[in-house]
């Protein structure tokens, strides 16, 4: 229960940055002054994934050298560290210790473009020193998020030719170490979150792109799956009268939808 409720918190926290994000008080009012509070550019790099931190600060992910980068709550920077990786670091999270975990893939070849992708876990301390980094074969790591029990969860791509390329869904203990490991054929998931019953919420895309969600149980058993409109989601969230909301885009166009919690319109 302790566990819940922290990792609860972070979620929270995170649910918070996002949703202050707009800055108008009135968007029927059009742009003001308070739109932009403060920007900041931090260097070079791709970066792709962003948390609110507990101390009201911010946690930066990217690559194409993968680097990790904290900053106060005006954005400034504290400290930035490499993480030893040709490759992208897709997703970040905080941990319930203070430090952070991290996902993304590695170039197995050092090439520019190839599918001999290594999915990776990585997880460093509060001031972003690495302890532990897991490589589970090949794939792509989307989405991370640390789970009640104190495990992780990663969902994205899988390039293995022995199997059927498509999504997964992969689970740890707290070291990092796989517990089970379960396809989702057919997709290339972008986004996880562990649900209130104990199971997982994944979006992204499926063929022949389209916008899925997809529910399975706590041990990544499929429950049901929902298919809508042409285009990718890439966020997902439980709400909290227990349905769903997702976000993405549709041929270039922004989307927002909520699903009751069987995934239906």
């Amino acid at each position: 229960m302790f566990m819940r409720r922290i990792i609860g918190l972070l979620m929270m926290v995170g649910v918070v940055g996002f949703v202050g994000c707009g800055g108008d008080k009135d968007s029927s009012t059009g742009p003001s002054e308070e739109t932009t509070k403060w920007r900041k550019d931090l260097g070079e790099g791709f970066a792709n994934s962003v948390q609110q931190t507990v101390d009201g600060g911010f946690i930066v992910t990217g690559g194409y050298v993968g680097f990790l980068l904290k900053t106060d709550d005006q954005g400034n920077q504290k400290w930035r560290k490499t993480i030893e990786v040709v490759g992208q670091c897709k997703s970040v999270q905080q941990t319930v210790d203070g430090g952070f975990v991290v996902t993304g893939y590695h170039d197995n070849d050092d090439n520019d473009y190839s599918e001999d992708y290594g999915l990776f876990l990585l997880k460093t301390d509060g001031q972003g020193n690495e302890e532990w980094r897991k490589n589970f074969g090949e794939g792509w790591g989307k989405s991370v998020q640390q789970t009640v029990d104190g495990g992780f969860v990663i969902t994205g791509y899988d390039f293995d030719q022995e199997k059927d390329d498509g999504g997964f869904l992969l689970k740890t203990d707290g070291q990092g170490n796989e517990e089970w490991r379960k396809n989702l054929g057919g997709t290339s998931p972008n986004a996880i979150q562990q649900t209130v019953d104990g199971g997982f919420i994944v979006t992204g895309q499926d063929l022949p792109f389209h916008v899925f969600l997809l529910k399975t149980d706590g041990q990544g058993n499929e429950e049901w799956r929902e298919k809508f409109q042409p285009g990718e989601g890439f966020s997902v969230q439980q709400t909290a009268d227990g349905e769903f909301v997702v976000t993405g885009h549709e041929f270039y166009d922004i989307f927002l939808l909520k699903t009751n919690g069987l995934g239906n319109i």
